[in-house]
């Protein structure tokens, strides 16, 4: 029975009646499925061709002046594209590069045939565009160019294997002892699916030249039976093992070498390549969670059609070069969870997925080669040394960019610059210091140890510069793939010794100055201050002891540790909140900071006040009165290059403290907060000795000229 949809949307019965572009049409009598062409004409077509447009040999089929093409604007197609008010048409006409529908609705923009076509619920032409409708599969016509609608129809005649469970052109097989006798029947099958294989007996002189997809996965094999191929074998870890690392027999083919060493072990690359060989239609592998170590360079040269790999979950800590050359057709590639140290393949691929492998041997050209879509890793590095044109995705860290140790020239420049005033600055103060003390014929002074150990502070300042610096320039071709090593390495950790002890000592030696100004000023009397040991010694024990702070907390860092949250090696920078000891010593700056913020003006001003009050009871001199302004107008700009440095060091500690931060930010605070104390206090120190220099110079000169006069 046949139906038809009428105007007003109604299903009815398919009569004779209702089709009137056959009213005039006569039944073949004794067949009322059968209707004329033409009333004079012998050749006829079934109700089946109603409105169904098809080609014989070029020529309209059945009726060759369609007269059963005629008022087919209400007719529903059933498995056929409808021509928008005509005939329909087969699906597999659609995109051929010919009109069939009248105007060539069927080669229409909205068919996508000049693009990536889709063919949603039907089976999609090897190398074309055409789409076959399900119910045209294996009606013993060819729709496809290549014939793949009707190639796969004689899977089901097949048998399917013992043990195994087939599903039209599909056997799959789990937890079984396979031997040869099982791989028989699956020749003919086009997906083979083998999963828990806990046992291979028999010669494996077998292939499946058939075969589309190929699958073996989660295999616990035990032995493997005498392989037709040779294998050499090159070295050989005990079996026994359960390291990652060892668990696998490095072996390589070979064909053509005589002296060759035949060997029965769970060799599973060697069966996986093996079974391979002659599978010249495979487009789809899964060997995933299993055992293979290695991939060896000839596994798949005969598998040239192949388009994906799953390689994923195993133990491949090796790809020999070139492995995958040969496969043009390579589209998908899986080597997640897995081994893998390097990776240098010259792959265009569309998809490569590499998460979860070490890759601690990579370098900078290892994926510039690489002409890849889509790249997926949790290696970030991955992403920073891909082509440009690749889209590529990784767990990369907020704080973390693929810029060098120094992101930026500015940055570098910046450095530069400042570690060089930084050491012409203190270095020309402490020269400064010793030629005064020559030039006036004194001994060093109890003051004179405190700014010259204040000197000594600022170039360790310089001197984790320096470090920096020298970092930048050796790794800088190399950074993103040397980072690692970096941070975990001695240099990296001797600038976090550097950056705490600097940190901590500047402040700390700054207080212990102006408290000794203090005592001198308020306690006349008091003259322990004013002695060279006393001064010295208290100096070599608050170095001292800041030092093996420092040291030992670098040490238990290294240790526990092993390497550091930041390329910048901060002491007082976790991102990663990974490391508590940096969270701590983090607290500690942010107090000591704050206290000293508040305690050097405090004391400052305080001694201030008194040099004020002695000077207007003592009615002191007028030069007197000069010297004490300019030793406000040094107390004043030693206070302000406190705040300077160390507020804005507070508030960027914090900043870090409390969630994500700018690492430019921490780069410029590095270069252009930190350093302030280290340009200020030796200028500061320099000038007033220079100042004390020329006093007494003038008062030399006035001596004389007041003796020449006389």
């Amino acid at each position: 029975m046949f139906y038809l949809t009428t105007k007003d949307g109604k299903c009815q019965k398919w009569k004779m009646a209702n089709f009137e572009g056959h009213k005039k049409t006569s039944h073949v009598p004794g067949d009322d499925h059968q209707l004329k062409c033409t009333e004079n004409d012998h050749a006829s077509f079934n109700v089946y061709h109603v409105c169904a447009y098809q080609l014989n040999e070029n020529m309209l089929w059945p009726c060759a002046q369609g007269e059963h093409l005629q008022n087919c604007r209400q007719f529903e197609c059933s498995m056929m594209y409808k021509c928008p008010q005509f005939y329909c048409i087969p699906w597999s006409y659609i995109c051929d590069g010919k009109w069939d529908c009248p105007g060539g609705a069927d080669e229409g923009k909205h068919h996508s045939c000049r693009g990536q076509r889709s063919c949603k619920l039907m089976l999609r032409c090897r190398e074309s565009q055409i789409c076959v409708h399900v119910g045209n599969i294996c009606d013993h016509k060819k729709d496809c160019p290549l014939g793949d609608d009707v190639h796969l129809c004689s899977v089901k005649h097949v048998q399917c294997p013992n043990l195994c469970d087939c599903l039209t052109m599909v056997t799959k097989c789990f937890r079984l002892k396979i031997s040869s006798q099982h791989f028989s029947p699956m020749l003919q099958f086009y997906s083979v699916w083998m999963k828990n294989i806990t046992f291979v007996r028999g010669v494996l002189d077998v292939h499946f030249p058939l075969a589309t997809l190929f699958s073996m996965t989660n295999t616990n094999l035990r032995k493997i039976g005498r392989l037709s191929t040779t294998f050499e074998i090159t070295r050989r870890s005990p079996v026994a093992s359960t390291s990652r690392e060892n668990r696998y027999f490095d072996v390589h083919a070979s064909r053509r070498r005589r002296d060759v060493q035949r060997f029965q072990t769970s060799c599973l690359i060697c069966l996986i390549c093996r079974l391979t060989r002659g599978m010249t239609n495979l487009v789809i592998l899964d060997a995933s969670s299993n055992n293979v170590s290695k991939i060896i360079q000839t596994c798949f040269s005969s598998a040239t059609r192949l388009s994906a790999i799953r390689l994923n979950n195993n133990f491949i800590s090796i790809v020999e070069y070139a492995a995958f050359k040969t496969l043009q057709s390579l589209s998908f590639l899986d080597l997640s969870d897995n081994l893998l140290s390097s990776f240098s393949e010259s792959l265009d691929v569309n998809v490569l997925v590499l998460d979860n492998n070490p890759l601690a041997d990579i370098t900078v050209d290892s994926f510039l080669a690489m002409k890849s879509d889509f790249i997926k890793t949790t290696k970030y590095q991955i992403c920073c040394l891909a082509h440009t044109k690749s889209a590529c995705v990784s767990d990369k860290p907020w704080f973390v960019t693929c810029d060098n140790l120094l992101s930026s020239g500015p940055v570098k420049v910046c450095f530069c610059v400042t570690l060089f005033l930084v050491a012409l600055l203190n270095i020309s103060n402490l020269v400064i210091q010793k030629v005064s003390l020559v030039m006036l014929k004194e001994t060093v002074g109890a003051a004179t140890v405190t700014v010259i150990s204040i000197g000594v502070i600022d170039l360790v300042c310089g001197l984790y510069m320096t470090i920096l610096i020298t970092a930048d320039i050796s790794l800088s071709d190399n950074f993103l793939v040397k980072e690692q090593i970096w941070r975990s390495s001695f240099s990296c950790f001797a600038v976090f010794c550097l950056t705490f002890s600097f940190n901590v000592l500047s402040p700390t030696f700054l207080f212990f100055l102006c408290l000794s100004r203090l005592v001198v000023v308020v306690c006349p009397f008091a003259v322990v201050f004013k002695q060279r040991s006393f001064v010295f010694k208290c100096s070599l024990s608050l170095a001292s002891s800041i030092i093996c702070i420092s040291l030992l907390l670098t040490t238990v860092s290294k240790v526990v540790y092993g390497k550091l949250p930041v390329k910048l090696c901060s002491p007082f920078l976790d991102p990663t909140n990974s490391v508590p000891i940096i969270k701590i010593l983090t607290w500690v700056l942010i107090s000591l900071h704050l206290s000293a913020c508040t305690s050097i003006p405090f004391t400052y001003a305080w001694l201030s006040h008194h040099l004020f009050v002695r000077q207007k009871s003592m009615q002191e001199a007028r030069s007197q009165r000069r010297s004490n302004k300019f030793m406000m107008i040094q107390f004043t700009i030693q206070i302000s290059s406190n705040l300077l440095c160390w507020i804005p060091g507070t508030v960027v500690y914090l900043l870090a403290l409390s969630g994500q931060y700018d690492i430019q930010l921490i780069l410029w605070s590095y270069t252009a907060i930190l350093s302030v104390n280290s340009l200020v206090n030796p200028t500061v120190f320099a000038a007033t000795v220079a100042r004390k220099l020329w006093k007494e110079q003038f008062k030399i000169e006035t001596q004389l000229q007041v003796v020449h006069q006389e």
